[in-house]
C-alpha cells in the first residue's frame, strides 16, 4: 500500500503543478486575448502595431535579464530544494544577476532610443514598456517551478491582469491612450513581480542576502549557453514583429501581432506541459534513467495528439476566429493566421525535444546550437523575404525556424537516446 501511496505521490503534485501553471498561463493569455478585440477596434492597426512593435523590442532586454535563468536556476532549485542554506545562496545570486543585467539593458535601452530617430520619436512609449523588464526581474517563477509550487504565483498573477484588464477598459477610450495602454502593462508587471518576491519570503522563509561575486559569476556562467539560446529563439519570434516595424510599417506589425496573438493564447498549453514535467524529469533522470525514458516517451505520445488537434482547429477556423475577434478590418491577419497554425504542432516536439530531454541531460551545447542555428536561418531568411512579402513574409519565416529547431533538437536527441524503435 505504501508503494503505490508513493507512485502516486509524484503526479499528483505533477497535476497540481499542472493545473496552477494552466491557470497562470491561461491568466497570462486569456486576459489579453479578452481585451484583444476591444483594443484592435480602439487603437486600429497602426497604433496597435506600434504598442506591438514596443513590447517587441522591449522583449530583447527581457531576455537579457533572464539570462536562461528560468531553466539553469530551476534546476538548481529542484535540486537542492531540502538545502535552506542552498536555496537561499540560488536564490539572492540569481536575484542579483538578474538585476545587474537590468541595470546593463537600460543603458543600452537609453543609448538605442537617443541614437535612431526610429525610437527617438515615441521614445517615451519605450520608456515606459522597460516596467515589463522591472517586472520580469523581480518575478521568481524560476523559483515556484524549481519548488515545484506555482499556487502563489498562480493566485497573484490572476489578481494583477484582472486588475489590468479593468483599467484597460476603464482607461483606453481612443487611439490615442496607447501611451495608457504600455503604462498599464508595465504597472502589472512590476506588482506581479514584487507580490512574487513576497510570497518566497513568506512561504518559504527564503530572505535575501548579498551574495558573493564568486556565486554570482556561477550563475551567469551556468545561464550562458541558455542565454544564448534564448536570445536565438528571439530572433524568429519578436524579430519577426521588429523587422516589420523597420522594414514595412506599423500597421503591418498590428496584422501579424494580432494572428500572432490568437496563435500564442490556443498554443499555450504546449509550454505549461513542458514546465509543469521540467523539474519532474531532472528528479527522475536522477532516480533512474528508464523511468525517465518511459515518462518522455508517454509525454511525447500525448503532447503530439493534443497539439495536432489545436493546429487542426486553429488552419480550418482561421477566417472565423480573425473576424470574430478582430473584426472586417484585420482580414488581412486570416492567411497569417493560417500558416501561423503549424506552430503549436512544431513546437510541442521542440520544447520535448530541447527542454525536457537536452537540459535535464545537460547537453545545454545541443540545446544552444539548435536555436542558434534556427535564429541565424530565421535573421537571414526575415531581412530576405519581409521587406518583399510583409506580414505574410514574417509568418512564414516564423514557420521555417521552428521547423528547422525541431529538426535540430531531434538531431542532437537521437544521438544521445533513441525515442523511436
Amino acid at each position: 500500500m505504501s508503494n503505490t501511496k508513493e507512485n502516486i505521490k509524484p503526479y499528483k503534485v505533477l497535476l497540481q503543478n499542472f493545473t496552477s501553471l494552466s491557470i497562470l498561463q491561461v491568466t497570462n493569455y486569456l486576459f489579453p486575448l479578452i481585451t484583444l478585440p476591444y483594443l484592435v477596434r480602439i487603437l486600429g492597426p497602426e497604433k496597435f502595431g506600434l504598442v506591438s512593435f514596443a513590447i517587441a523590442f522591449i522583449g530583447y532586454f527581457i531576455t537579457i535579464s533572464d539570462y536562461g535563468f528560468n531553466l539553469t536556476a530551476t534546476k538548481q532549485i529542484s535540486q537542492n530544494r531540502e538545502d535552506k542554506q542552498k536555496i537561499i545562496e540560488i536564490f539572492s545570486s540569481v536575484l542579483t544577476s538578474k538585476i545587474l543585467l537590468g541595470i546593463f539593458s537600460l543603458i543600452l535601452l537609453s543609448t538605442i532610443i537617443f541614437s535612431f530617430a526610429r525610437f527617438t520619436t515615441e521614445s517615451t512609449i519605450y520608456f515606459l514598456s522597460f516596467g515589463m523588464v522591472i517586472g520580469n526581474i523581480l518575478f521568481p517563477i524560476w523559483f515556484f517551478q524549481g519548488m515545484e509550487d506555482m499556487k502563489p504565483l498562480t493566485i497573484i498573477t490572476f489578481l494583477a491582469r484582472l486588475i489590468g484588464t479593468f483599467f484597460i477598459f476603464g482607461v483606453i477610450k481612443d487611439a490615442s491612450d496607447y501611451y495608457l495602454l504600455i503604462l498599464i502593462y508595465s504597472l502589472v508587471s512590476i506588482l506581479i513581480g514584487i507580490m512574487g518576491l513576497f510570497f518566497v519570503s513568506i512561504k518559504f522563509r527564503v530572505i535575501y542576502t548579498i551574495p558573493t561575486y564568486a556565486s554570482i559569476k556561477y550563475q551567469i556562467a551556468q545561464g550562458f549557453q541558455v542565454f544564448i539560446s534564448m536570445a536565438a529563439i528571439n530572433l524568429y519570434t519578436t524579430t519577426n514583429i521588429f523587422l516589420l516595424g523597420i522594414f514595412v510599417n506599423d500597421t503591418a506589425v498590428g496584422y501579424f501581432s494580432a494572428a500572432d496573438k490568437i496563435r500564442t493564447a490556443v498554443q499555450n498549453i504546449i509550454p505549461i506541459l513542458s514546465q509543469t514535467v521540467f523539474p519532474y524529469v531532472n528528479k527522475l533522470l536522477i532516480e533512474s534513467y528508464s523511468k525517465f525514458l518511459f515518462f518522455i516517451k508517454k509525454l511525447l505520445k500525448y503532447q503530439t495528439i493534443l497539439s495536432g488537434i489545436i493546429s487542426i482547429t486553429v488552419f480550418l477556423f482561421a477566417a472565423d476566429i480573425v473576424r470574430l475577434l478582430l473584426g472586417e478590418e484585420f482580414q488581412q491577419s486570416i492567411l497569417i493566421l493560417k500558416i501561423l497554425a503549424v506552430l503549436p504542432f512544431l513546437s510541442s516536439f521542440t520544447s520535448i525535444f530541447a527542454v525536457n530531454i537536452l537540459i535535464p541531460l545537460s547537453q545545454e551545447n545541443d540545446f544552444m546550437k539548435t536555436f542558434l542555428s534556427a535564429g541565424v536561418v530565421s535573421l537571414f531568411s526575415a531581412i530576405i523575404i519581409i521587406p518583399v512579402y510583409k506580414e505574410v513574409g514574417a509568418a512564414i519565416v516564423f514557420v521555417v525556424a521552428e521547423f528547422v529547431a525541431t529538426s535540430l533538437s531531434f538531431y542532437y536527441v537521437n544521438k544521445k537516446i533513441k525515442l523511436f524503435g
